[in-house]
Order: structure tokens, then C-alpha cells, then sequence
């Protein structure tokens, strides 16, 4: 029987170009749902990164999405990919349009990258991830556009740091949970290798 992957639709932007990606490098059904039945049902769980922190936040909680994902991910164990918000998201607290709460599922905050200006933000276009050497995950150049990074992880989950005037965590893992801060569907060959590799876990 083959696989499900459930991308979740915070109705917050266009996310056809992940579901795209997803289906380039798999043949398991791909869904883009926002019903919990879809959530539970599914095999791997992706968190797209589009929308605001706090909208999304609050809209997992509304939908009840986040209790669904509290289980895949700590019961079930499912495989789960955050993307960009979507990694964010299940963090603490977030400092974007003022102070936000996560969902709290790994310890850490997010807060807006320090830069100079000699590094504008937002952050955006092909940098360097340096993945730690017990990752299943290649060292390459994938695509960045973000303003915010997470603060605070727990070094033994960070797996693959880039910089933009300073480090920050670039991927992250945690048990079954993995998550980007780059967008893996915009990073050419080295985003399809990364989602190749993470639908084999």
C-alpha cells in the first residue's frame, strides 16, 4: 500500500510548488488538507513555510492541527519536515509583528537575524549549509528568504548551520522532526536530493 504525505494548508499562500517537488521525487499520495482526519492518517507530515507567525499559530490551534501534530510526533512518531515558518512554528515564542507564542514542541525562540548592512535582510537567495557529519543530509547550496532564525535550540538538535553575517541553525532534528530554514522546493537538485532523503527516513 503506498505511503501518504499530508502538507498542511494553513490557507496563508501558494504552496504548489512544494506539492510539486514532493510528487517529482516520490510516488506516495500527496494531500494538501488542513482536516486533522488527513493529519492522522498520513505517513509524513510537512509544515510549508508560508504565512505569518502568529496567524499560522493560532490557526493550528483553532483547527485542533496541533494536538493532531503533538501526536504524530510524540506518539506516533512520524516523520515530520517544518519548512522556513513552518520549523519556527513549533518553537516557543516568536518576536515577528511583536510577541507570538508557538506551539512550544522544542525548546528555543525566534528572533530576528542581527545583521549589518553589509547583510540586508531579508535573507535571500543561495547559501551554504554545512550539515553536521552524522546527518543523513548533504552540505550544499540551498535557497534562503527569511528575516527571523531560531535562538536558543538545543545544540544536540541542530544538524546543519549556514551563515548570513552570523551562524544560525539551518536544520534542525528532533527525534522525527525535522526542519528547515531554507525551502528545500526552491533549491534545485539539492532541495530534491534533501526531500528524497528525508521521504526514505
Amino acid at each position: 500500500m503506498s505511503k501518504k504525505i499530508c502538507i498542511i494548508d494553513y490557507n496563508a499562500g501558494n504552496i504548489m510548488s512544494l506539492y510539486q517537488s514532493i510528487t517529482n521525487v516520490t510516488n506516495y499520495q500527496v494531500v494538501v488538507s488542513n482536516d486533522i482526519a488527513d493529519v492522522k492518517k498520513a505517513d509524513y507530515i510537512i509544515l510549508p513555510g508560508v504565512g505569518s507567525y502568529s496567524y499560522v499559530s493560532n490557526y493550528l490551534s483553532q483547527k485542533k492541527i496541533d494536538v493532531a501534530l503533538r501526536t504524530a510526533m510524540i506518539d506516533a512518531q512520524k516523520p515530520i519536515l517544518g519548512i522556513c515558518l513552518g520549523m519556527q512554528i513549533l518553537f516557543e515564542t516568536s518576536e515577528e509583528f511583536g510577541h507570538s507564542n508557538g506551539l512550544s514542541i522544542l525548546k528555543g525562540n525566534v528572533k530576528k537575524l542581527k545583521t549589518n548592512l553589509n547583510y540586508p535582510l531579508p535573507n535571500i537567495g543561495w547559501r551554504n549549509v554545512d550539515m553536521n557529519k552524522d546527518s543523513q543530509f548533504n552540505s550544499g547550496w540551498y535557497y534562503f528568504a527569511h528575516s527571523y532564525i531560531v535562538e536558543g535550540a538545543n545544540e544536540n538538535n541542530i544538524i546543519g548551520i549556514s551563515k548570513y553575517g552570523l551562524d544560525f541553525p539551518a536544520v534542525v532534528k528532533h527525534h522525527n522532526f525535522y526542519g528547515v530554514q531554507f525551502h528545500p522546493e526552491k533549491s534545485s537538485k539539492s532541495g530534491l536530493d534533501f526531500l528524497t532523503t528525508f521521504f526514505s527516513i
